[in-house]
């Protein structure tokens, strides 16, 4: 913390490390926005770690899933897929069309049964996706609104 006063600090912040602000000048300009006081000293971004507007700054990596229990995905069931970290506060589990999500033109967001920090259960929406191949990509998304960068592939079969 800041010598004499209830400071923390910020940097270095890039990209992954921050969920929602990618630079130090960018987070100093919400946090100058939201009235946090805040001072940049030696290449350093410190604010008021107990300011409440702080609450809604969200910090970490983007969630990035590392298995399914089966990456054949059937509408209806109930699949799982794990990682080390996606966060406590529940987010949003989706299946699109392509593995880059800026590219993907069907997106379509799936029922959340459990979400924990390693494991989240959802129930599969297959929507608008056409059955496999192609393959579809599954994407998780955080509380803070980031998601893995590149999706995961899954195959979405036909039901009985």
């Amino acid at each position: 913390s800041y010598p004499g006063a209830d400071f923390v600090a910020a940097d270095p912040i890039g990209p992954g490390e921050c969920c929602l602000y990618s630079t130090t000048a960018e987070l100093a300009g919400i946090l100058g926005s939201l009235g946090v006081p805040y001072i940049l000293r030696m290449g350093k971004l410190w604010w008021d770690g107990e300011a409440a507007a702080l609450q809604n700054l969200c910090f970490g990596p983007a969630p990035a899933p590392t298995g399914m229990g089966n990456t054949d995905v059937e509408d209806g069931v109930v699949n799982a897929v794990s990682n080390d970290d996606f966060g406590v506060e529940e987010g949003k589990v989706w299946l699109a069309d392509s593995s880059n999500w800026d590219s993907a033109v069907v997106k379509v967001e799936q029922t959340i049964d459990v979400w924990v920090d390693s494991e989240i259960d959802f129930t599969a929406v297959q929507g608008g996706l056409p059955a496999s191949p192609p393959a579809a990509y599954l994407f998780v998304e955080n509380a803070c609104g980031r998601r893995n960068a590149v999706g995961f592939e899954v195959a979405i079969i036909e039901g009985p």
